[in-house]
């Protein structure tokens, strides 16, 4: 018998300008859920930063135009987002 216990689901996006990520929903027992986006780290220079950032569904992304902090990738408004695609993002 598996020790694994599925705590969410994850759906494959991309948006209206084809950058890929996915959406995920955690579910909590005893409280709302928790939605989040995890994206390609577009500003990987370095074998040690992070391959995927990922944030807070609902929470203000940096601009497109702005400099990187820490590694952030370059991100879309939510009204962007668009149908899954045929392939995995990563």
């Amino acid at each position: 018998m598996s020790k694994m216990k599925q705590v969410g689901v994850a759906w494959k996006k991309t948006t209206q300008s084809d950058k890929a990520f996915l959406s995920v929903v955690i579910t909590t027992p005893f409280g709302p859920d928790i939605s989040l986006t995890i994206w390609p780290n577009s500003y990987k220079e370095k074998e040690g930063q992070p391959d995927y950032i990922v944030y807070k569904s609902g929470e203000e992304r940096p601009a497109q135009t702005s400099a990187p902090k820490s590694s952030s990738p370059d991100f879309p408004s939510d009204a962007d987002e668009g149908p899954a695609p045929d392939r995995v993002p990563f």
